[in-house]
């Protein structure tokens, strides 16, 4: 089996296990709540039935401890690394008082009870070791209640179908466990490449600007912000054909390269800032697709090229000049 314990770490939401952990809460809420409706009504046999007044309420007050469970677990009052642990308390406390009302009662059908609350072990639980306490507990309230009952054909009978319920429990867990593994460590990797994007994203020297094809500014590196002097709250409502370009036609002739070649590069475009300066600079751009591989956003690397180019102006007159020796004295 697979290991998906953390108990006792401090998990954050960009931890994968947090997910997992959440999935765990899920099924909290859905055992104890449908364990709360199950007390309640053997409360209320227990009383009219059997006259065996405590145990009514003690099955009163499970529910009760059920419903709680779902409130706390619904409103985020359960820390994440606690979910495995609330959940095998829920089916624990289920399972001792099916087998207090076994023993009182003799009814065969409460070791099916049993058998199901093994098998929602599996079905709930993402821990190794909390499946193993769970299933452990169970077995280990069970084994007396079978020695002390009159009924030995009966209750080996019984043991049978809960060996048989562990055995399903842990081939759920197993394939839950595996499928939950698989999805964490694709959640770590895309976590880790987002991380290195926003990195790069950050840091790189030059503008980096993601926009959609139809031309609004999606994000805008701190080079970019710094070069083209907009504040954050405006970027939003850009539009690079309208408020950047010079030349609407330029964006419009990138648009269209991009959505049949998906690349560009050096493609070089006038550009203006937000107190009016206009900028020359040269981008290469790549088209970003979807899992369905349509074209969702343009990611362009800007290159600014106004100082190159007065620098080139201001060497043209001293290049295309002719020095001429003075002339000779005699």
């Amino acid at each position: 089996m697979l290991s998906t314990d953390f108990i006792g770490a401090e998990l954050t939401p960009a931890d994968p296990r947090h997910a997992t952990a959440r999935v765990v809460l899920e099924g909290l809420r859905a055992s104890a709540g449908g364990l709360a409706v199950a007390c309640a009504a053997f409360s209320v046999i227990s009383y009219l039935r059997h006259g065996v007044l405590w145990l009514a309420l003690i099955n009163l007050a499970l529910s009760a401890m059920f419903l709680a469970f779902v409130w706390m677990a619904r409103r985020g009052d359960i820390a994440p690394r606690w979910a495995n642990a609330m959940v095998s308390l829920t089916l624990l406390l289920a399972a001792f008082d099916v087998l207090i009302a076994f023993s009182l009662f003799g009814e065969s059908n409460q070791n099916n009870f049993v058998a199901l609350i093994v098998v929602g072990a599996g079905s709930f639980l993402l821990s190794n070791r909390w499946l193993m306490i769970t299933i452990g507990g169970i077995l280990a309230a069970w084994a007396p209640v079978a020695w002390l009952s009159t009924e030995i054909p009966e209750m080996v009978r019984y043991g049978l179908t809960l060996f048989a319920a562990t055995i399903l429990a842990l081939a759920i867990h197993t394939a839950r466990a595996r499928s939950h593994f698989r999805l964490g460590v694709a959640l770590s990797r895309l976590h880790k490449s987002e991380e290195r994007y926003r990195s790069l994203f950050q840091q790189s020297k030059d503008v980096i600007v993601v926009s959609t094809p139809a031309g609004r500014l999606i994000d805008i590196n701190p080079v970019g912000i710094d070069l083209f002097g907009f504040r954050d709250e405006e970027i939003r409502s850009l539009e690079l054909g309208r408020d950047i370009y010079t030349e609407v036609e330029d964006r419009e002739r990138l648009r269209q390269a991009l959505l049949e070649k998906s690349f560009v590069k050096d493609f070089t475009s006038q550009l203006r800032t937000r107190d009016g300066r206009i900028l020359e600079l040269e981008s290469t751009s790549t088209a970003i697709r979807d899992s369905d591989g349509r074209i969702t956003a343009f990611l362009t690397t800007l290159r600014d090229l106004t100082g190159r180019r007065r620098g080139q102006v201001a060497a043209e007159p001293m290049t295309g000049s002719k020095v001429t020796a003075p002339p000779s004295q005699g």
